[in-house]
């Protein structure tokens, strides 16, 4: 009990509410419909900023030279670190087995003098992707800069399909290679009625678009392929489905959720994040250029090891 006061009391703190001295638990037990009223006030205060920072239909936010040097710069060490499945191609490594084929017919040529050795080990086919990227209003102020980090990658990544999501889901694959980046950005983000591809002032549902996507593209979801969601998890309390969840990280080979929530919040209101994370390989805070630039450093240093 008194640890998730304390963590209230760190919340009401971080969006303003102003709680303090060594009375704080009892103040919370005092008063706590009025501090609830004023909390909920300002979450409905950074909604509405979230849904007014977004720029009018059809304009983008720009980023400019450096930023779009580090943002390829940590896609880079992102790509590094994922890896491709086991093919049956074998290819020369000083690290591998011997290959005995290989070794008597390099020796030939010498009469085994000296004896020389080759070890291979089996190839890493190249890795594949399937994004999937929540555009809802409660991810806007951040889905843009996801949505560059998308173009990143299929600029990066031979084999890569994007799919976009509120309620329902639509592959954006094609947006990215036949149009420039921010008119791409501009058909997601305009909706139905200005000609986009997607309903983007729907209600979140996670449960009904994992379904779709696992429906209509689990074909694409192999031992070769990294699947990797972008979202804060919220599906507005409608079935999330982990169900479905659960059998698209099984068909995978590993499976990352980057989200621009902080931890804390994700025991908050309806977030269904943690039930996801229990099927994903790995689950990282990423909202911006930093969160980006620490998550592919620590993946890169974990891969090194490998």
């Amino acid at each position: 009990m008194e640890t998730s006061l304390h963590r209230f009391v760190r919340l009401l703190r971080l969006h303003g509410v102003r709680v303090s001295g060594a009375e704080a638990t009892d103040a919370v037990l005092d008063d706590l419909p009025a501090l609830l009223k004023e909390h909920l006030r300002k979450l409905t205060e950074l909604e509405h900023r979230s849904v007014e920072s977004v720029s009018p239909a059809g304009v983008t936010d720009r980023i400019d030279e450096r930023e779009r040097q580090e943002l390829e710069d940590s896609l880079r060490r992102l790509a590094r670190s994922l890896r491709g499945a086991r093919t049956s191609k074998q290819v020369t490594s000083p690290h591998g087995r011997v290959h005995s084929g290989r070794t008597m017919r390099r020796n030939m040529r010498y009469d085994a003098v000296p004896f020389r050795p080759v070890t291979t080990k089996r190839a890493e086919d190249k890795p594949r992707l399937v994004v999937l990227a929540d555009v809802s209003l409660s991810v806007r102020s951040t889905a843009r800069f996801t949505l560059h980090l998308v173009h990143g990658l299929q600029s990066l990544f031979s084999r890569v399909r994007t799919f976009a999501f509120v309620a329902d889901i639509v592959e954006i694959t094609d947006l990215f290679e036949q149009h420039p980046l921010e008119k791409a950005l501009g058909l997601v983000f305009d909706g139905l009625p200005a000609g986009g591809v997607l309903d983007v002032d729907a209600n979140s549902d996670y449960g009904g678009a994992l379904r779709e996507f696992l429906d209509e593209h689990g074909s694409s979801l192999t031992r070769r392929t990294t699947l990797l969601v972008l979202g804060d998890g919220r599906g507005n309390g409608n079935d999330p489905d982990v169900a479905a969840f659960a059998e698209m990280a099984r068909r995978v080979r590993e499976t990352i959720w980057l989200t621009p929530e902080p931890r804390y919040s994700w025991g908050l209101g309806r977030c269904d994040l943690p039930r996801y994370a229990e099927h994903c390989d790995r689950v990282e805070v990423v909202r911006d250029l930093a969160g980006l630039a620490r998550t592919s450093d620590a993946m890169s240093s974990e891969a090194v090891g490998r």
